[in-house]
């Protein structure tokens, strides 16, 4: 299944995602060893990109926080990834009312 298939590349350090459930917008907080550039995406359970929350942004060194907006998104659950030119990360999350 797409779980198995979306292992993490990427090492990021306290990666939280909250809040979980999420209902209108989600925050997404990690730290950095390293520069990067990347994106978050909003994907469905099975894998396609239904919204980039952030769009070809840098990462710095250290901590980096990000509000994403999830006006319009139905309840459900979801995967929140996060990609780099450096590999990506995949977390869980559910939408609820």
């Amino acid at each position: 299944n797409y779980f198995e298939s979306c292992r993490s590349t990427l090492a990021l350090e306290n990666l939280k995602i909250y809040p979980n459930p999420a209902v209108n917008s989600i925050t997404v907080d990690f730290n950095s060893s390293e520069n990067l550039n990347g994106s978050i995406l909003l994907l469905n359970i099975s894998g396609a990109n239904l919204r980039t929350l952030v769009s070809n942004s840098p990462f710095f060194v250290g901590e980096n926080s990000y509000y994403c907006d999830l006006t319009g998104i139905k309840p459900g659950i979801y995967l929140i990834s996060i990609n780099t030119n450096k590999g990506f990360r995949t977390q869980r999350i559910i939408v609820s009312q």
